[in-house]
């Protein structure tokens, strides 16, 4: 994930939250997906997987 994938988003509360968003078929899920989506939670606040069949 880079910096450019992450976009803040505005809080109620004012707080600026860091989002990420990982596309992919992940096809298959291999150990280097888990470790980027394990260093994902330490970075972002929100973390979204998108994940679609691969043909």
């Amino acid at each position: 994930m880079t910096p450019e994938s992450s976009r803040p988003t505005a809080r109620a509360s004012g707080r600026v939250r860091a989002r990420a968003v990982y596309p992919g078929s992940f096809d298959p899920f291999t150990p280097g997906h888990v470790n980027v989506v394990s260093r994902a939670r330490a970075l972002f606040d929100v973390r979204t997987l998108r994940a679609w069949r691969a043909e």
